[in-house]
């Protein structure tokens, strides 16, 4: 039996992304993601953590292990030996095992997005809070339920079934799709973001002509600050590795896959932000990315 992610993730009403769980820190607000811990059998207790809000890491350390059932830290040295894996992994089933199902947000959302299938029935929503996270419920006749089933759909689905031959832009995200679309041009993306594709998706896509925009990410980094790194042990791009793996999944289904990079985009600074790009893509849509940033072409 081994420990995982999600275990530790309910266990602090948190969630996963990557590597590592976000959660909130000691005595934060529940929209909270300023506490990241990670595995590792090289330390004490059986993972690391890292407050990114400046809080202690002794406290955040004495935290996490309350909510995981575990006595406090105590440094190497003053116990006999690390704690066992067999004890980590009992007494975080154990306080998953005492959190609610379904949790639900207190905060009021600042955007709300509707997915729909073909014939305009809401399936799921992604709801955005302020500091910036995402929760999706769907509905199920009386109210909301908290936890998502596997359908997965394309967001703005029915407006893409015009458009069965036409170019068709995937963002990464909701928010830039929408200012997309604003913009005339037919656009979508996954609930979810990165890491969150699903192959499902792709039929959606059978002989259009697929422009993927990524977003302009700098490396990834472990908790620990070094950087993430793939299985060729090169760094992680989240935004343009996400536009690539779009990519291979899609195949040969579209009659055209293409990335469109723009160079002059601000790290970590969004399409949404950037309106003074709305001519390169109404361009990059006329004439198939001629003059538009750079064009990566994966398809015939």
């Amino acid at each position: 039996m081994e420990i995982s992610l999600q275990q530790i993730a309910r266990a602090l009403n948190g969630e996963v992304r990557g590597e590592q769980v976000l959660a909130p820190g000691p005595n934060h607000s529940p929209q909270d993601r300023s506490l990241s811990v990670k595995l590792s059998n090289n330390a004490d207790g059986g993972f690391i953590c890292k407050s990114f809000a400046g809080d202690d890491w002794r406290t955040c350390k004495d935290h996490i292990l309350e909510r995981l059932g575990l006595p406090k830290f105590e440094p190497r040295g003053r116990h006999n030996g690390r704690r066992s894996e067999a004890d980590i992994i009992a007494a975080v089933v154990a306080a998953a095992e005492q959190q609610p199902q379904e949790s639900r947000p207190k905060a009021k959302p600042v955007a709300v997005y509707n997915y729909q299938d073909r014939d305009g029935t809401r399936l799921y929503q992604v709801l955005r809070y302020e500091p910036k996270t995402f929760r999706q419920r769907r509905p199920d006749g009386k109210g909301w339920i908290w936890k998502m089933e596997d359908r997965r759909v394309l967001y703005h689905l029915r407006d893409l079934l015009q458009y069965p031959d036409g170019t068709v832009f995937v963002c990464e995200g909701e928010k830039d799709a929408d200012n997309l679309v604003k913009l005339g041009v037919p656009a979508t993306t996954n609930a979810g973001g990165v890491g969150k594709w699903s192959e499902a998706l792709n039929e959606h896509f059978r002989g259009a002509d697929v422009v993927i925009i990524p977003d302009n990410d700098p490396p990834a980094k472990n908790p620990d600050g070094t950087l993430r790194l793939n299985t060729y042990g090169k760094p992680i791009f989240p935004g343009q590795d996400h536009a690539r793996h779009v990519a291979r999944s899609l195949g040969t289904l579209p009659r055209n896959v293409r990335i469109l990079e723009l160079p002059r985009l601000p790290r970590r600074i969004r399409l949404a932000c950037q309106r003074r790009h709305r001519r390169q893509i109404l361009a990059a849509r006329r004439n198939h990315g001629c003059g538009a940033g750079s064009i990566q072409r994966t398809g015939s």
